[in-house]
């Protein structure tokens, strides 16, 4: 396992490394990483899968037609190659989600290991992008919105800081729950995330990892009932609950939706642009509302200064709706997975919550060259194994 280590050390490590000095160099840096990590993980798995871990035959079937659509998608795309390219890349970062978890997912031992890599590069680097920023008693303003103080080292952007600290938050509280001994270092490192986090005022960060923790604990209540009747009986009065607070519900909701200002003010500017993004170039053409205008043709409206800051909606945009509906029914397919596994599940639901939250507010859904994405799918594919973890 040292040479599958070392692989995801050069992996975290040439991430990070992009997110302060972005240029062609720390992208190609990226991409080898990338490319070395799969040839390892193939190399690793030469003798074999055990059976009872070999992906289903809903897998292949959902392979089958994603790729089918995505050809569709790729002949009305913007850049037929880069669509092309893409495509290849996403077939090839599955695989490498699916190895990684049999690696990975075999103890917690192992899972313990790969958190401990993330923390270890990702505290390196951020001190080294806060030791290096001359002006640290100035605040660090972000152009969109000016009333917010954004304080991010040299970080090439101050939600590239937080997404780095949404996943060490998530890899220290793992790492937490799961060993008995210098749980002490894990504490610290999260109180240090968790400042840095709110330092970059990234909120789409902060509220998930808050989801993230609120749906772990829930779900520990859950687990621990004993006995089919008080488990109705307690969703029977949760549910009573709910429907007595749906009119207090709908009218809190009513009044901020119904005042479009704050609740724009509040997403940063994202509500108007998803609405600009949704009338403008995904239900102006029929064939591109079905298909979509392309894999990696969100370029386009970055190139058009356009804040695409909703990974559901570029993918709609991107590879339409058809496809997108296969996107979804992948991640319900990877909740449910998740749900069953009794040994993984604790862990699997929260970060399914939040990522699914996260990417509601940054194009992280598809977005496998961002260790948000790239960390989170690792962990939920671990979901799909049914191999025993060591506990």
């Amino acid at each position: 396992m040292k040479i599958v280590k070392f692989s995801y050390i050069y992996l975290f490590f040439s991430y990070i490394l992009f997110y302060i000095f972005a240029n062609g160099l720390t992208q190609a840096i990226k991409w080898s990483s990338i490319f070395f990590l799969l040839i390892i993980l193939l190399y690793c798995v030469k003798e074999g899968i055990p059976r009872k871990d070999m992906p289903g035959m809903n897998s292949w079937i959902f392979l089958f037609f994603f790729n089918i659509l995505c050809l569709i998608t790729s002949m009305g795309a913007i850049d037929f190659n880069s669509s092309i390219k893409t495509l290849v890349g996403l077939n090839l970062y599955f695989v490498i989600y699916y190895l990684g978890a049999y690696k990975i997912g075999v103890s917690k031992k192992e899972i313990v290991a790969f958190n401990n890599i993330l923390i270890i590069i990702s505290l390196l680097f951020i001190f080294y992008a806060f030791l290096n920023n001359p002006s640290l008693t100035n605040s660090q303003f972000h152009t969109y919105f000016y009333e917010r103080i954004r304080v991010f080292g040299t970080f090439i952007h101050p939600n590239y800081l937080g997404g780095v600290c949404f996943v060490n938050l998530l890899a220290s509280f793992i790492n937490w729950r799961l060993v008995y001994s210098k749980r002490s270092w894990y504490v610290f490192s999260t109180i240090l995330f968790a400042c840095f986090l709110v330092l970059s005022d990234s909120r789409g960060g902060l509220y998930s990892f808050l989801i993230f923790l609120a749906v772990f604990y829930l779900q520990q209540v859950i687990f621990k009932i004993r006995g089919s009747l008080l488990k109705v009986f307690i969703i029977v009065i949760s549910a009573g609950i709910l429907i007595g607070l749906v009119p207090l519900v709908y009218n809190f909701l009513d009044a901020i939706i119904g005042n479009r200002k704050l609740l724009n003010s509040f997403t940063s500017g994202r509500i108007d642009n998803w609405d600009y993004i949704l009338h403008t170039f995904i239900l102006s053409d029929r064939f591109q509302f079905f298909f979509g205008h392309g894999l990696s043709s969100v370029q386009h409206l970055v190139n058009m200064k356009v804040n695409t800051d909703n990974g559901f909606l570029v993918m709609l945009y991107e590879i339409g709706l058809f496809s997108s509906i296969l996107i979804i029914f992948l991640l319900i397919y990877l909740l449910i997975r998740n749900l069953v596994n009794n040994n993984w599940r604790i862990f699997g639901i929260p970060v399914f919550c939040s990522y699914i939250t996260y990417s509601f507010f940054e194009n992280f859904l598809l977005n496998f060259g961002h260790i948000v994405s790239f960390y989170c799918w690792s962990l939920l594919f671990i979901g799909l194994l049914k191999s025993s973890k060591e506990q």
